[in-house]
């Protein structure tokens, strides 16, 4: 034997003990999966099953092609070539496998689907093995290889199509043909069956489907969507805010919860639009087409997806460059997200958020990006008209969102730059008829949406007479004898901190209107408390209030926890640490006036607890103020296990490491679901003169039995601790 001979054998025994070492592997975590857990430092092995499993696909239907040619090869060469190929197949197969077993384990898949292809998936790696040891040792009897050869491609055909229905969906072959076969979209067409499903099966369901759900979530049909994932119902009628739905798709494109995931097709503007109105209206799912007036905001916005397929949209050509990807993610935050518009285009769409937040820099900062904002939202937000001078450099600006915002009409005409605006979005404002020299001063504009403004219906006629180009939008246009439902009252402080000695005042659109108010958290009803001025705040309070108006219907009733602003400590520090990702900025998150937001949790201000309590340190000096009373502001999100404290404590004392309870609390704990909230917990203390003062919130150790996680630890979430003195 020479000496290339013997290094080549020596290789061949290496693999071959390497492989049967794996394939005893595979079949130990195959047998015992269910007792064995996996290491977090495993799991990115596990998320390259997809990656691999391509190599040992590809080699082994080269196997395959290759033995149709057996006779117009060399033997000589044709069986070193075959040994060589079976090697790299054995190989690939055993680890394609194994990898899949981990991924398996993060659960994000139904056990019966994945079954299937589990099984499959192993007895390829064995039959290949199996095709390995037959070319060792019988390569005289040519029929068991052959015979083998074909069960191993026909079992990886059957592994590929589990596989394809686990991460596409059941029919994602077929797919396109049975959309087709679809009955005709009529006016008896539910408007969710003929316009939000569709979006919903296009950008989700291919991940979360009935065999691949993950999040536990399923939107392959209606009872699965209702019946929602591991964070509960995906949204909550009338209140978009809350919606978890809404709240995934508004993160930041390179946010792990961001939906749909990067590198999968984005939901445009317009589909977010219709999702977000579609939720705000009530979120009906029977409704049909025939029973929206034509100018209703859902129905002209359901219309634009129902009349152009959502598949196969034509993008519009863009003569600019694109931004950089650090620019787009410098610009993107949990109060203003930006996005492309489509994969590879150029130009952006931007929205931001959160009325209490916004600052006029957020808007200003998008200049970095004016040449590439084709879709700017600034819906609800504080916007005045003087700021419209900043959306006027956005010189590509195809579409723009004011609705509910605070201009009055005069700042419209420093939107003379944006040359491209088609679409402009008024609704909710106080504009009136003099918008209408701005209006003609845009060469592009087509239609403009003006309901709910201070322009009739008459105005509104004599402006399209004069504006023969436009399409104005004035929405449903109620009967005199209809009784339509006041807005909600306004909190006119704009602000959930109020400085001491502020007062909180209320106020409503509908000049005359009465509001009613209750400080405890109870109902408002036409016997409670009316509002004649300013109300004095003590520490905390959960306002409620409802308007009443004659000839019209009661408001919804308006929410608002409102908090005094208290002492400020000279140090602090967390003595527990915050599980991640909800780390906030450590102690600073306590102390910087900044509110959470109930609905989204990955909001930057949250403190998240769940394994240990929450213990906070209070250094004030060695001139300590009197103290006497202490508020916790904490979360209530209870789909997603964030529940009360089980306990509060207040521990002073004058040396960190010697002090004495002051005061414990058991708060009362919820009974059922209800909406998100935040809320504050008040602790008196006998008044006292200590340098240091401890706060602790243990969260609760066993959700109650009636929640859908019952038995399973609950999550503690605070965002401001206040202390206030006598």
């Amino acid at each position: 034997m020479n000496e290339r001979s013997w290094e080549m054998n020596t290789i061949e025994k290496i693999l071959s003990n390497v492989i049967f070492g794996l394939q005893v592997l595979l079949l130990f975590l195959l047998l015992f999966e269910q007792h064995i857990s996996l290491p977090y430092w495993l799991q990115p092995l596990g998320r390259m099953h997809p990656l691999l499993l391509h190599l040992p696909i590809g080699f082994l239907l080269m196997l395959g092609l290759f033995q149709l040619v057996k006779k117009e090869v060399d033997p000589g060469a044709f069986f070193a070539l075959r040994r060589f190929g079976l090697y790299l197949t054995a190989f690939t197969a055993v680890l394609t496998a194994i990898m899949g077993l981990f991924l398996a384990r993060e659960g994000a898949y139904t056990a019966s689907a994945l079954s299937l292809h589990k099984w499959t998936g192993v007895a390829v790696s064995l039959l290949v093995y199996v095709l390995l040891l037959i070319e060792q040792h019988t390569r005289q009897q040519p029929r068991y290889f052959k015979l083998t050869l074909l069960a191993s491609i026909l079992t990886l055909l059957a592994a590929g199509h589990f596989g394809a229905s686990l991460t596409h969906g059941e029919n994602f072959v077929l797919e396109p043909l049975l959309r087709q076969s679809r009955p005709p979209i009529t006016e008896e067409t539910p408007l969710f069956e003929a316009a939000i499903m569709p979006i919903l099966e296009e950008k989700c369901t291919g991940c979360h489907n009935a065999r691949k759900r993950k999040g536990q979530l399923d939107m392959s049909t209606v009872p699965a969507l209702l019946k929602g994932g591991e964070n509960g119902p995906i949204w909550v009628a009338g209140e978009v805010e809350s919606s978890h739905l809404i709240q995934h798709i508004h993160l930041p494109l390179d946010d792990d919860d961001h939906m749909p995931p990067k590198g999968k097709p984005q939901l445009t503007a317009e589909e977010i639009q219709l999702l977000e109105n579609w939720i705000a209206s009530g979120a009906d799912l029977r409704k049909p087409l025939k029973a929206f007036q034509a100018e209703e905001p859902l129905y002209h916005l359901a219309a634009q997806v129902i009349e152009s397929p959502i598949k196969g949209k034509a993008a519009p050509a863009y003569d600019f460059a694109p931004a950089s990807a650090e620019t787009i993610k410098a610009l993107n935050n949990p109060f203003r997200s930006l996005r492309p518009e489509s994969f590879n285009s150029p130009a952006l769409h931007a929205q931001l958020f959160v009325r209490q937040t916004y600052e006029p820099r957020q808007l200003r900062e998008l200049t970095a990006v004016k040449e590439q904002l084709v879709y700017l939202n600034l819906s609800g937000l504080p916007i005045k008209d003087d700021e419209l001078k900043t959306v006027g450099e956005f010189q590509n600006l195809r579409k723009l969102v004011l609705n509910g915002t605070d201009i009055k009409g005069e700042g419209l005409i420093e939107l003379a730059g944006c040359r491209q605006l088609h679409s402009l979005a008024l609704s909710n404002t106080a504009v009136d008829t003099s918008i209408a020299a701005a209006l003609a001063r845009l060469p592009a504009l087509k239609e403009v949406f003006i309901w709910n403004t201070r322009i009739s219906e008459p105005q509104a006629q004599a402006m399209q007479a004069a504006l023969p180009q436009l399409k104005l939008h004035l929405g449903y246009q109620p009967d005199s004898s209809e009784k339509l439902k006041l807005s909600r009252p306004l909190l006119k402080n704009g602000k959930e901190i109020l400085e001491p000695e502020e007062r909180i005042v209320l106020a409503h659109q509908f000049e005359g209107a009465r509001v009613y108010y209750t400080l405890d958290g109870s109902e408002p009803d036409s016997t409670s408390p009316l509002y004649e001025g300013p109300l004095e705040l003590k520490y905390y309070a959960h306002l409620r209030a409802r308007a009443y108006q004659q000839a019209w219907l009661p408001s919804d009733v308006a929410d608002f926890t409102v908090f005094e602003k208290g002492l400020m400590p000279q140090e602090g520090k967390l003595l527990s640490i915050p599980e991640p990702p909800y780390q906030g900025k450590g102690f600073a998150s306590l102390t910087d006036g900044h509110k959470g937001h109930a609905g989204n949790l990955s909001f930057p201000g949250w403190l998240g607890f769940r394994k240990q309590p929450f213990v906070a340190l209070y250094d004030f000096g060695e001139q300590p103020p009197v103290v006497s009373h202490f508020t916790l502001s904490y979360c209530e999100n209870i789909n997603q296990y964030v529940m009360p404290p089980r306990y509060v404590e207040i521990w002073g004392g004058n040396s960190e490491h010697s002090m004495k309870k002051l005061a414990r609390l058991l708060p009362a704990q919820p009974h059922t679901y209800g909406p998100n909230a935040i809320k504050g917990i008040d602790l008196s203390i006998t008044p006292a003169t200590y340098r240091y003062y401890k706060i602790i919130a243990a969260p609760l150790s066993r959700l109650p039995a009636w929640h859908r996680g019952k038995g399973d630890k609950a999550w503690v979430f605070v965002d401001e601790v206040f202390v206030y003195g006598e």
